[in-house]
């Protein structure tokens, strides 16, 4: 019983949002930030709010301390996806027991270390739901659309975007920069 009612609460609280970014006159912007550290070897740390994250390289670069920055693009794109599904599937009244994304992705490492003028990221990446539901086929389809059309992290990756970056020395602005 605690399940259902803490799922129907989570659905109430997501129509509250939606009704309320509907009626939002300026558009609202939402801002994430993350700091990450290089802290030893090729292995770092990320603070995310109140988490840390650890990231690492496999041998024989790293000693696989946490998965790798790409491994966090996808793990990213995966539970995006399922926060999406799971968000809509209540906005359409779709029963939705669990989503599973299982996603693959190739990387040519020779970009990465310069040894070839190749892509330095993904080419493809790949991915499936394994969507568990007693909804009909029409709906899943129909929520599959919607996923599809409103997952930000798929679209971070399909759409070129604006990307800039900067640097400090020793805390301070270079001079000569």
């Amino acid at each position: 019983m605690a399940v259902h009612l803490q799922a129907d609460q989570l659905t109430e609280t997501v129509q509250t949002v939606r009704d309320a970014l509907e009626r939002a006159v300026e558009a609202p912007m939402a801002t994430y930030r993350t700091t990450t550290r290089l802290v030893e070897g090729l292995r770092s740390e990320t603070t995310i709010g109140t988490h840390r994250v650890t990231t690492d390289q496999t041998a024989p670069l790293g000693e696989a301390a946490g998965p790798s920055p790409v491994e966090l693009v996808l793990a990213g794109l995966g539970a995006c996806q399922e926060v999406v599904y799971g968000v809509h599937a209540r906005l359409l009244g779709i029963p939705l027991e669990t989503v599973t994304v299982e996603i693959e992705a190739d990387l040519d490492p020779r970009g990465f270390f310069g040894a070839a003028e190749v892509p330095v990221g993904f080419r493809q990446i790949t991915y499936t739901a394994d969507i568990r539901s007693s909804a009909p086929p029409e709906q899943i389809a129909r929520l599959v659309e919607v996923v599809e059309a409103h997952c930000p992290v798929s679209a971070m990756l399909r759409e070129p975007m604006r990307v800039e970056g900067d640097y400090l020395l020793n805390g301070q602005k270079p001079v000569n920069a």
